[in-house]
């Protein structure tokens, strides 16, 4: 805003007033419109950002953004970088508000991009986001394989990189064994870490499988711009079945008290021992119960094709239902079974049974059948407060199967379901604040089921971000890394408890300027005119401003009190006179600008000024 103040021009009580009434309404009428004309012009404000902000890994096909504030019938210019945008042809704006696009031809640097918008009129720029542009792939930090040396079973793959992952991307992995360079595909179910920087599948190592070292391949993997990560050497691991000792089971069927040796591979041979001396001729895998008996000691030597010998501890015949079954109730009534699996080979299903709440249980028809390798099971429609009593059998391949009550483990479980999701409370910033990098502060607590860390999703303005937690706290917090442009911004909290029941917050908030002098420059300076313009910016709240000109003996020459106290640029226009309306001469002189904000705070900034006619 400009004030002219220049003092020769405000006298009136000179004689000659009375004799020029038609002339002083005129002023007076001139002053009242020309105070009109210079109200600031509304700043940019932009209400709607279409396309706005995005984190991508190719060029976006358009950016389009909207807003109001505009002056009237003018023009606004899309600018990104700080540049001009040919290509974006300025728009013009009807009753304030606008709509400015522009074309893939706007975003050519890798990084963050800076999207403006110009009123052509007033020339007021208004942030209207960043485009970021990321074409860096991820990299690959670390790889493991859990155990290492493996044996038959179970491995776990964990893949750490260098940046955040998008969790819904369904990675695929691979390791191919050394002797027959046969390719195993892992499970296509990664358990992703919380930050999203890691995850964890599993592969299976069978005994035929050939041993040395297997190399491990990783694709599908993509960052949260998009970026693709593949490697088809991104580790190894060591495979030896030859770990664990030979064991002994029962053989199918069941209740024919035959014992079975493994590892079983047709290359191998057997040798049988009872009560420490070897069973002569009995050199196949399996030993009939002919030659055993319920005080007999049992012990087998398997040798390998290799010639490596694998003998088994003494033993009595083991049962083959699985065992440690657990019954835990999950969300809607459902229920949630597991078991640890049976020791023997031959087992290729799980059998489950059920009273269905009656007490007596069906033999004759399980609930359900899971093959082998599943260890869990989960059953629906369960109804708060009822009970099931469950029961474990297993089938061969041989068709054999075995079940009773007195060998199977068995539970009874009362269904109990958590309807309830977490609470999350957002805790900062606060609706207003003048941090451009605030710190997101999120409370989570579950007293239910407990919070399912892995399910911890925080966005910021749209994109996800990597968080901390603090367990001791109950925070997910994460520091803003890069300046906030002003105006209004979102951070969103999506968490789910351990039987999924799920819950987001959507934290709204307003980044606005500091309540401080921003900055104030002198134009032209030095000055060889008969005016200078003090032009400073002020942040929000500012009340009351002076501004008081010094000499170079630190004399007070002008003083200029209710300064303009308007939020963004404002103007005060100097005479380069003194308080009694003489002409200063020409030397150095010392500005103050000096304003009171709410709540008390004041603040100054010196600025010096050069004279030269």
């Amino acid at each position: 805003m400009k004030l002219q103040m220049d003092k020769r021009m405000t006298s009136l009580h000179s004689p000659c007033s009375t004799m020029f009434v038609p002339f002083t309404t005129v002023l007076l009428l001139g002053m009242m419109i020309s105070a009109i004309s210079l109200l600031p012009a509304p700043a940019l404000s932009i209400t709607a950002n279409q396309a706005l902000p995005q984190r991508t890994n190719h060029t976006p096909a358009n950016i389009s953004v909207t807003g109001a504030g505009a002056s009237s019938n003018g023009m606004v210019q899309l600018i990104v970088n700080g540049a001009n945008i040919p290509q974006a042809t300025p728009t013009a704006s009807a009753a304030g508000d606008y709509s400015v696009s522009g074309n893939s031809a706007l975003v050519p640097e890798p990084g963050v991009n800076a999207i403006q918008v110009r009123d052509t009129v007033t020339g007021d720029i208004t942030s209207a986001g960043n485009v970021i542009l990321d074409i860096t792939p991820p990299g690959l930090v670390s790889f493991t394989a859990s155990p290492d040396p493996a044996d038959a079973g179970p491995v776990t793959f964990t893949f750490r990189f260098t940046e955040a992952m998008k969790r819904d991307s369904n990675p695929s992995v691979r390791f191919i064994t050394s002797g027959n360079l046969q390719t195993k595909t892992a499970s296509a179910n990664p358990v992703w870490s919380a930050d999203s920087t890691s995850f964890s599948v599993t592969g299976m190592v069978n005994l035929t499988d050939a041993e040395g070292l297997a190399t491990v391949s990783v694709s599908s993997a993509f960052d949260l711009a998009g970026n693709h990560y593949e490697n088809n050497n991104a580790g190894s691991f060591t495979i030896d079945v030859d770990l664990t000792p030979a064991s002994i089971y029962p053989a199918a069927p069941f209740f024919s008290n035959n014992l079975e040796a493994s590892p079983r591979n047709s290359g191998n041979s057997y040798k049988w021992y009872r009560n420490g001396l070897i069973i002569p001729g009995q050199t196949n895998y399996l030993l009939p119960a002919a030659f055993t008996s319920s005080s007999d000691s049992i012990r087998v030597e398997v040798i390998l094709a290799s010639g490596d010998i694998k003998a088994s501890p003494p033993c009595t015949v083991i049962s083959s239902i699985p065992t440690n079954l657990t019954v835990t109730p999950a969300i809607n009534g459902v229920l949630n079974l597991s078991w640890t699996p049976s020791p023997n080979p031959e087992v290729i299903k799980v059998l489950i049974f059920s009273d269905r709440g009656s007490g007596t249980i069906d033999f004759a028809v399980p609930i359900a059948q899971i093959p082998v390798p599943r260890t869990t099971y989960s059953i629906s429609g369960m109804s708060d407060g009822s009970t099931q009593k469950f029961l474990l059998g297993v089938a061969a391949a041989s068709g054999q199967s075995e079940v009773t009550a007195a060998s199977s483990t068995q539970s009874i479980i009362s269904a109990m379901a958590d309807r309830f999701p977490p609470v999350v409370k957002a805790l900062s910033p606060e609706r207003e604040t003048s941090l451009s990098t605030p710190k997101i502060v999120f409370s989570i607590s579950d007293t239910s089921s407990g919070i399912d860390l892995t399910t911890i999703l925080l966005t910021m303005d749209g994109i996800a971000v990597p968080h901390a937690f603090s367990s001791s706290e109950g925070l997910v917090y994460y520091p803003v890394p890069l300046a906030l442009s002003q105006g209004d911004h979102s951070a969103s909290l999506k968490i789910a408890d351990k039987v999924g029941n799920s819950t987001s917050l959507i934290h709204f908030f307003r980044v606005t300027a500091a309540s401080e002098i921003l900055n104030c420059n002198l134009y032209p300076n030095p000055c060889r005119n008969l005016r200078q313009t003090i032009r400073y910016t002020l942040g929000t709240g500012a009340e009351e401003g002076t501004i008081t000109i010094y000499d170079a003996r630190e004399r007070i020459v002008r003083k200029f009190e209710n300064a303009p106290a308007f939020s963004g640029i404002n103007e005060v226009e100097w005479d380069l006179t003194d308080e009694d309306g003489i002409a200063l001469p020409n030397g150095t002189y010392f500005l103050e600008i000096k304003f009171i904000f709410t709540q008390g705070k004041t603040s100054r900034k010196m600025v010096k000024s050069s004279l030269i006619r």
